[in-house]
């Protein structure tokens, strides 16, 4: 062993008179990871996000849309099965999400500029990109 700490090596731990101990939890915490550039990570998160790009519509799909609102409203006593696909633009970056959902739909709420399924669901008008009614499915 190097004799530069041999008579140092036996000797008790030194403890202040003064102050009390450190509690192990704060102790370890000195020694906890530094993030010198706050948010930095939360950036790079951000950027690494995926997201749709917009979908526009021709004109004959708007159309289509159109007319399947209108078959929507004319038998909307019978609550008409629907599965709607919307583009939900996202808040923060450019582009959004694509969104679908099946089911019942209650109303047509022209005012509000929504439709609203039986569960609860709703779904702004502008943000639809198609609509399937429940004639449209295979074996229905």
């Amino acid at each position: 062993m190097d004799d530069r700490y041999a008579q140092i090596l036996h000797h008790p731990r030194p403890v202040s008179q003064q102050r009390l101990p450190m509690p192990v939890r704060d102790r370890a915490a000195q020694f906890a990871p530094f993030a010198a550039l706050t948010g930095f990570d939360d950036a790079i998160g951000e950027t690494g996000r995926v997201v749709e790009q917009p979908i526009i519509l021709a004109q004959d799909a708007l159309e289509e849309l159109d007319s399947a609102i209108r078959k929507i409203q004319d038998t909307i006593e019978t609550q008409p099965e629907a599965e709607v696909v919307w583009f939900r633009p996202d808040s923060r970056k450019a582009g959004g999400c694509i969104h679908s959902a099946r089911g019942r739909v209650k109303q047509v709420d022209i005012p509000g500029q929504l439709l609203l399924f039986a569960d609860g669901k709703s779904v702004p008008l502008k943000e639809i990109t198609s609509i399937r009614l429940e004639e449209e499915y295979p074996g229905s």
